[in-house]
């Protein structure tokens, strides 16, 4: 019988609310604001390696701790084969900054990409990295001409550009804060 079930249940529904109600003692609000990936990185020290191959990589700056006198070190990145050393290997770039901070890069065809420096690809010491290309929406043939780590974008200070051929161009430092997954054409060059 439905109705004498429910009936039970009732009835011992409120013999449980009388023993057990008490009014709720915390508040449940809704969240200000919504949680962001960089909410959920923590702001350690990383040493990014950018080769001229197109490859780069994070490592934290734990990996290379100090060692005791007469050691041989530790190295950053590995060669392979010491007869197979190519360019692809060779460091263009490396330098240290926190997770948090943004990275600007700049191409040889005078696009500019931002990229914070957790999204960069973790790796070994002896990884060679990821390809430029599968982290950032350039060409294959595109080459990293510059890369600038950044912790906070101030209206007081410059980046100044410089080409071979004497142009020069100063732009604030401001004006690189809000950079598109497209980039930013901070140059407009020609060959020759």
């Amino acid at each position: 019988n439905d109705a004498a079930v429910r009936e039970s249940m009732v009835e011992d529904f409120d013999r449980l609310k009388k023993k057990y109600a008490t009014p709720r003692r915390t508040k449940i609000l809704p969240d200000e604001d919504e949680k962001m990936e960089i909410d959920l990185v923590q702001n350690e020290r990383s040493v990014i390696i950018v080769t001229r191959g197109g490859y780069i990589k994070r490592m934290p700056l734990k990996t290379f701790e100090s060692q005791n006198r007469g050691t041989r070190g530790k190295k950053g990145t590995s060669s392979g084969n010491t007869a197979d050393i190519s360019d692809d290997n060779e460091i263009a770039h490396c330098f240290t900054c926190n997770d948090h901070d943004t990275i600007l890069m700049t191409t040889q065809g005078g696009i500019a990409y931002g990229l914070r420096a957790y999204q960069v690809p973790e790796g070994g010491r002896t990884a060679k990295g990821a390809p430029i290309p599968s982290v950032l929406p350039l060409r294959a043939d595109d080459i990293i001409t510059s890369v600038l780590p950044v912790s906070q974008f101030s209206k007081d200070e410059f980046i100044v550009l410089a080409t071979e051929f004497g142009w020069i161009k100063k732009t604030p430092l401001a004006a690189f804060e809000k950079l598109t997954s497209r980039g930013l054409i901070i140059a407009s060059l020609v060959d020759g």
